[in-house]
């Protein structure tokens, strides 16, 4: 597990000694082996003759070997992409170190076992994102994101440092294993309640969650593979963090509690206000904020399992939209040329019934009835899809639709099995309480949908469509604060013609 960051760092090294087509192929062998390590290190993790790792400082946990396997399976694809897509960029080399250095950092926390080195790697994770973020420096809307970025990645360390030293003096020591395994403790103190609460912060700030959200819809400025990292390699490790930690923070009610709230009004708001936006990647980047607060609820609620599957399947399909954006478009203009026909109200009773009938079912199979916002999301989710498949052809459409929901949720239901055999045994569910306050964001996001999707023109809608739009002000509001906080002196944007490098034009009469 050691090598594995050595060798994202040796890669780092070779292309800023020697920053040549050479020294580039061969960093990108070393990244392609790190990667195959990776996959290794998980398999290791899985066969029950192994068991778990116990050297000194390395981590023992399933989910880190996942992210490490999933971070290299990354980083293989932005290498390869990379290498045509910024062909001729004149800060090619700052692109393939401060890279090569962020997959270094990202493997240090993932392997770490010790709570100065996870926040020494979680420092430096921010600190090379934001030298990737300003890959164009003399943008002004860059350079503004990444101011907002760089100052919250300070408070959320500043909190995770606070938060680590509470749990060495409680605890004695500096281990991550040995402290998450004397949870459930007896006594929740208070300084261990604001150990819990600073974490959760940390991990909402990571996620981008509002209201510190605006910095990850304005770099898009950066280029395609940067946004792809971002979206699909280090902005959940917020998640990460809540599960590595969770048999600690879980058992304190007010973090508990600032992550239902904070996130359950990210998921709505960011979910709805992604359906107003015209661009590619500002669509994909108000998704990712609504899934990252989606992935925080289920941690939230006891549902690591389905927290990991959602986090490992976010990762995949955002770095594959990111790097697709360019074909998205053109699918995306069929749609707006061949706009589907409305869900007639036969449409949506058949849908519900039918959605309802399969979630049921596969709730009663499984035996997991302790909550029942999850299996309400589900239906609800189904229902969306049966009735809006885009035909009034209901009763063609619905043979083909209703043996692809049944397919989704029996897939759904072995991966989220498989990731509950990774995580072991977890802490207990969430209470009534937060299962109906879930059940309510579910309904709210379900009935804004249909209105903004299918009543456009009522007034009421075109009223939340103008404040989705703007995301609440809430975005203007942190810009504000930052800027008032650290002042930032913006960069003069300036845009190069054909004629800057040619030499002045002399007349034959001077």
């Amino acid at each position: 597990m050691m090598a594995l960051p050595l060798a994202y760092l040796l890669a780092a090294l070779i292309v800023s000694i020697q920053p040549t087509s050479a020294a580039r192929r061969l960093s990108g062998r070393i990244v392609y082996l790190a990667g195959a390590a990776g996959f290794a290190v998980l398999i290791l993790q899985l066969l029950p003759s192994t068991g778990d790792i116990t050297f000194a400082w390395l981590s023992p946990s399933k989910v880190g070997a996942v992210m490490l396997a999933l971070v290299g399976f990354i980083g293989v694809i932005l290498h390869h992409f990379s290498e045509r897509y910024l062909d001729g960029e004149p800060r090619r080399q700052h692109y393939d170190v401060t890279l090569l250095l962020t997959l270094t950092s990202v493997a240090t926390v993932l392997i770490s076992d010790h709570l100065l080195v996870v926040l020494l790697g979680w420092t430096a994770i921010s600190l090379c994102l934001h030298g990737l973020l300003t890959f164009y420096p003399n943008r002004p809307r860059a350079a503004l994101a990444a101011h907002k970025k760089f100052l919250f990645a300070r408070v959320a360390e500043l909190a995770l440092l606070a938060a680590f030293i509470i749990l060495r003096i409680e605890h004695g020591t500096w281990s991550v294993s040995e402290i998450v395994a004397r949870y459930p403790v007896a006594d929740m103190g208070l300084e261990l309640h604001v150990a819990a609460v600073l974490i959760a912060f940390a991990a909402l700030i990571k996620c981008a969650q509002l209201p510190t959200h605006g910095w990850l819809m304005q770099v898009v400025e950066a280029p395609t593979p940067i946004s792809a990292l971002l979206h699909a390699g280090i902005v959940n490790l917020g998640g990460y963090l809540l599960m590595l930690f969770g048999p600690v923070w879980l058992q304190s009610g007010p973090a508990q509690w600032l992550i239902l709230l904070v996130a359950g009004a990210t998921a709505v708001i960011a979910a709805l206000s992604m359906a107003m936006r015209v661009s590619v990647k500002v669509k994909l980047a108000w998704s990712t904020c609504a899934q990252m607060a989606l992935m925080l609820i289920e941690c939230a609620l006891g549902l690591f399992e389905l927290a990991l599957l959602h986090l490992v399947a976010h990762s995949c399909y955002k770095a594959y939209s990111f790097l697709s954006a360019n074909t998205t478009t053109q699918v995306w203009r069929c749609v707006w040329l061949a706009p589907p026909a409305p869900p007639t109200r036969t449409t949506w009773i058949l849908s519900a019934i039918v959605a309802i009938a399969i979630t049921g079912v596969a709730a009663v199979l499984s035996n997991k009835l302790a909550l029942i916002s999850p299996w309400l999301f589900m239906a609800a989710a189904l229902t969306a899809v049966l009735a809006e498949q885009g035909s009034t052809r209901v009763r063609s459409d619905m043979a083909f639709f209703i043996p692809l929901a049944i397919g989704i949720v029996a897939f759904y239901t072995v991966l989220k099995s498989g990731a509950g055999y990774l995580l072991g045994d977890m802490p207990a569910v969430a209470g009534p309480v937060a299962d109906i306050w879930v059940s309510l964001l579910v309904v709210m996001l379900f009935i804004g949908h249909v209105m903004l999707r299918h009543a456009p023109g009522n007034a009421t809608s075109r009223r939340l469509a103008r404040r989705l739009y703007a995301g609440f002000y809430l975005d203007e509001w942190a810009t504000y604060t930052t800027l008032a906080i650290w002042p930032l002196r913006f960069p003069t944007q300036r845009y190069p013609f054909a004629t800057d490098h040619v030499a002045p034009f002399k007349s034959s009469s001077s």
